[in-house]
Order: C-alpha cells, then sequence, then structure tokens
C-alpha cells in the first residue's frame, strides 16, 4: 500500500480528512505534497493517519498550507514512527480545543520531539495525552511550544513516556496562561527538575499528579516560586524518591489548597517545621506523608498556622518508623472533621498523648486512626473526650495487640457515635470490655467483628449492649478464629442479642466461643 503523490490535487474543496489513512496499516510514508492545495479555513484532520502502524516518517511541510481545526489523534498508534519533521505544525492558528488530543498517543516508536513542533499555533488551549505511553522518548526540545500563549491545559501530555528521563528549563517559558498541569510527566524517567521550569507560568492553579512516579531524588527549593496562583499540588511527587523537602518550597503559595499524598511513598528523612507556614488556606492534608518510611519524628508546629485544614486522613499513615506523636499537633486546627487513617501503622509508637484532639472539637470520622500500633500499650481513658461530634470509630484500634484493657470512659462523651465495626479486632491480649464502655452511645448502629480475635478475654459483660436498640449488625463480634483453649476461653453466658427488639444480623458473632455456658441458646447463624 502506498499514497499516491496528488491524491487530492483535484478536490481543492476538501475540508474533511478524519480517519481518510487509519489503519492503513501497509503505509511507509507520505508523499510530501498531499495537501499543498487544500486551503481550506476549516479543514480537519482528526485520526487521519491513526494506527498506520508502519508509517516511519511525515515529509516536512506537510501541513504548511493547511487551516486545521483539529489534529486529535492524527498519528496515534503509530509504532514504527521514529522522527517528526521540525515546525510540522507551526502556525496552525485555527486549532480549536482538544485540537491535539493524542496526536501522538502510543507512537512507541518515537525518540525525540524536535524544536518548534508546535511553533506559534496561538489559539491551541491544551495538549491533553498528546505524546502519551511513548516508552521509548528520549528528548523534548526546548522550544517545543514557544508562542503557544493560549495554553490553559498539559494534561497528560508526556505521561508514560517511561524512558524520558530530562526535560529543558525553558520548554514552558511560552505558557503563560496554562493553568493545569495534571499529571503532566506521571510515569516519567526524570532524573531532575529544572529550577525555573515554571517562572513563566504565573496562572497555575494544579499541578497535580505531575511528577507522580518520576526518578529524581531532590526539588529545586525556588520550583514553585513564581506560582502564586496554585491551589493544587496533590500527589506531585507521590512514589518519587526525594530525599528531602526544601523548607521555602511553598513559601510563596499562599492560596494552597490541596497537599493530598502530596510526598506519599517518598524517601524524605525530615520535614521542616515551617513547611506549611504561608499555606494559610489548607484544606486537605490526606495522605500528605503516608509510606514515608524513613520519617522518624513529626514536628510538633508542622500546622500550627493551618487553621482551615478539615481533612487530615491517612496524613501519617505507614511512617513506619515515627516514634512519637506530639501532644500539641493538632492544637491550631479546629476544622479538622476527618482523622480517618491519621496515624495507623505507626508501629514504633508506644503512647497516644491524652489531650492530641482537644482542640478538634469539629472531628466526626476516626476510623483506622490507630490501627495496627502494634506496640501501643494503653489508651488515654480522655482521647475523645472533646471530640463530641464523633460518629466513626470503625478499626480505630485495629491490630493494637499490645493493648491489655480498654478504657471504661473512652466513648463516654460520643453521644453520636454509630460504627464500631472492628474497632479493637486482632486486639489478641485484651482480658476484659468495660461493661460501660457505649453507656452513652444509644445511637450505635454497627458492631461488625468490634471485638473479634479476643483470645484472652474471659467473659462478655451482661449489659454491654443492653440500651443499644439501632445496632443492626452484630456479624462476627466476638468471634475467634480457632475453638483452641488458648483462644476459646469465655466460659460463662452471654447477652441474648439474638433476641433484640430490632432483630439484628449475627452471623457468626460467637463463632468458635463453643465454651460459652448458654452456647445451645445461640441461634445456629450466630455461630
Amino acid at each position: 500500500e502506498y499514497i499516491p503523490p496528488g491524491l487530492f490535487d483535484t478536490c481543492t474543496i476538501a475540508r474533511i480528512f478524519d480517519t481518510a489513512f487509519s489503519t492503513c496499516t501497509k503505509i511507509t510514508s507520505i508523499p510530501s505534497g498531499l495537501f499543498s492545495v487544500h486551503t481550506y479555513q476549516t479543514s480537519s484532520f482528526s485520526s487521519c493517519f491513526s494506527s498506520c502502524t508502519s508509517l516511519v516518517t511525515v515529509p516536512l511541510g506537510l501541513f504548511d498550507n493547511v487551516k486545521s481545526t483539529t489534529f486529535a489523534s492524527a498519528f496515534y498508534n503509530c509504532p514504527a514512527l521514529i522522527t517528526l519533521p521540525v515546525g510540522l505544525f507551526r502556525n496552525q492558528t485555527y486549532i480549536q480545543t482538544n485540537g491535539f488530543y493524542d496526536t501522538f498517543r502510543s507512537c512507541v516508536g518515537l525518540t525525540a520531539v524536535p524544536d518548534e513542533l508546535f511553533d506559534g499555533c496561538n489559539t491551541v488551549t491544551d495538549f491533553y495525552y498528546t505524546f502519551y505511553g511513548d516508552v521509548n522518548l528520549l528528548s523534548v526540545g526546548q522550544n517545543v511550544f514557544r508562542g503557544c500563549s493560549s495554553i490553559t491545559s498539559m494534561s497528560y501530555t508526556f505521561a508514560n513516556c517511561t524512558k524520558l528521563a530530562t526535560i529543558s528549563s525553558g520548554l514552558f517559558d511560552s505558557l503563560v496562561n496554562v493553568i493545569s498541569m495534571t499529571s503532566t510527566f506521571t510515569n516519567c524517567a526524570l532524573t531532575a527538575i529544572p529550577e525555573h521550569l515554571f517562572d513563566y507560568c504565573t496562572k497555575l492553579v494544579s499541578l497535580s499528579n505531575t511528577f507522580q512516579s518520576c526518578d529524581f531524588t531532590s526539588v529545586p527549593a525556588d520550583l514553585l516560586k513564581y506560582n502564586t496562583q496554585l491551589t493544587n499540588i496533590q500527589y506531585i511527587f507521590y512514589y518519587c524518591p526525594i530525599t528531602s523537602i526544601p523548607s521555602t518550597l511553598l513559601s510563596t503559595n499562599t492560596k494552597l489548597e490541596n497537599c493530598t499524598a502530596t510526598f506519599q511513598n517518598t524517601a524524605i528523612t525530615s520535614i521542616p517545621e515551617d513547611l506549611f507556614v504561608n499555606n494559610t488556606a489548607l484544606k486537605s492534608l490526606s495522605s500528605c506523608f503516608s509510606g514515608c518510611t524513613g520519617l522518624t519524628v513529626i514536628p510538633e508546629d508542622l500546622f500550627i498556622y493551618n487553621i482551615l485544614i478539615n481533612d487530615m486522613s491517612n496524613v501519617f499513615n505507614g511512617c513506619s518508623n515515627v516514634t512519637s506523636i506530639p501532644v500539641g499537633l493538632f492544637r491550631n486546627n479546629p476544622s479538622i472533621t476527618t482523622f480517618y487513617g491519621a496515624f495507623q501503622t505507626l508501629n514504633k509508637v508506644t503512647s497516644i498523648p491524652e489531650d492530641l484532639f482537644r482542640y478538634n472539637v469539629a472531628a466526626t470520622n476516626f476510623g483506622y486512626c490507630f490501627g495496627g500500633l502494634t506496640l501501643l500499650t494503653n489508651i488515654p481513658a480522655g482521647l475523645f473526650q472533646y471530640n463530641t461530634v464523633m460518629s466513626l470509630a470503625n478499626y480505630t484500634f485495629q491490630t493494637c495487640n499490645t493493648l491489655t484493657s480498654i478504657p471504661e470512659t473512652l466513648f463516654a462523651n460520643n453521644i453520636i457515635l454509630q460504627n464500631v465495626s472492628w474497632a479493637f479486632a486482632n486486639c489478641t491480649n485484651i482480658v476484659s470490655i468495660p461493661e460501660n464502655l457505649f453507656v452513652n452511645n444509644l445511637q450505635l448502629t454497627n458492631c461488625y467483628g468490634t471485638f473479634s480475635n479476643f483470645y484472652a478475654l474471659t467473659a462478655i459483660p451482661a449489659n454491654l449492649f443492653t440500651n443499644q436498640n439501632l445496632i443492626t449488625d452484630f456479624t462476627s463480634c466476638f468471634s475467634i478464629s480457632s475453638t483452641s483453649v488458648s483462644y476459646n476461653k469465655v466460659t460463662g453466658n452471654v447477652p441474648t442479642l439474638w433476641l433484640k427488639v430490632n432483630n439484628p444480623i449475627g452471623t457468626q458473632c460467637f463463632r468458635n466461643r463453643t465454651l460459652i455456658a448458654n452456647y445451645a441458646d445461640i441461634p445456629s447463624t450466630w455461630k
């Protein structure tokens, strides 16, 4: 198969070339003057050469006389394409939204993006997925986007270009109106970030996932210095092996709101105490430092100026080498509503400060908060005394298997508490459950697995759930994994939960508790 030169010479008013040669798998080249007579102002080349899997080269000047509104997917999935001519789309000034969407996506043979490829394309607003998945791309010319002053989004432009290791400092100098660079370099092999990469991108609002899973180990201190409109840097350095955070990295980003997973799973060993000092608009730090296993200390004043923060879910989850939690860590954060998973699997922490949540009166969710603290020796009785709107405590102390007791007044002030499913599951050394543990929690609805695998337990209090008539689920609540006497130590009567007026579910609630005195009275589905 080949394309005859002059194929369209007699079709001078033709303007729609969408999918014209799509899936012509034997085409290896394109005649240089194929579109030379076509000057129609609103032509279209969407998917024109997509999946031409044998196409090796694109001729210089192919689109010089064309005034197209779109080149979306024009060369999508052309795996044999190795090089592109300089200025291929020079001065294409009629391009509309998504005009370069997927243009060279999955061109896995492409090794370089030449200078001035899009030179003067001043109506283009985005480069969505333009080079996505070009796994052999090694270099990008410094002036590729020169004159593209209307660009507002560079989302996924080079994402999954897994061999792209370097980029030029001036790559984005023309992008003076860009707002979003979501996942621009996700899963690239970048070994360094040029310090002045974003200097001219002063309207940037989002750098979400921009460098996720890249290979660089350091971040320039002034990288975000001129991006004063930034509100979102969630996942920007996620899974990057950076070893430190410059203390001034965020010092000019006073509008910053979202730092979700910003440093998650990085190799940092410390956090500058003044990192967020100027970020008074900050609202989310969800998973911000999650999985930072090299971290040993949490600075007590880290969040002292961030009074608007509402989400601390998983913030230090998996920081397995942290040895203590500062008592005043959240003292200036009255807006926090969730601590879900905040300190999960900090398995070197042995104690929790009793006043840790003293000033977090808006917090409702403490699910998983301390799950997996395998060296925790006790729970402060007044830990939640100020959190009167707390409704979720599911998995809160799951697998804290060094605990031997639960404070009777732990939930005394949490009168709207609803969910304690798996709250103490796998706390294998707790020997007793306080009878009045839930005495004030009349709105409880879920006790699924709450006390499962309590191997040291010798009795279940008769009145533990006497006044809790809204609970719909006792599934696995007191179950254990084996009938062995090493685990199966409850011998007295257990409360007749299966007779409660609201007819709750109790599947395997007392599984393997075969030594219970009234075991014969328990319905089979509850065993």
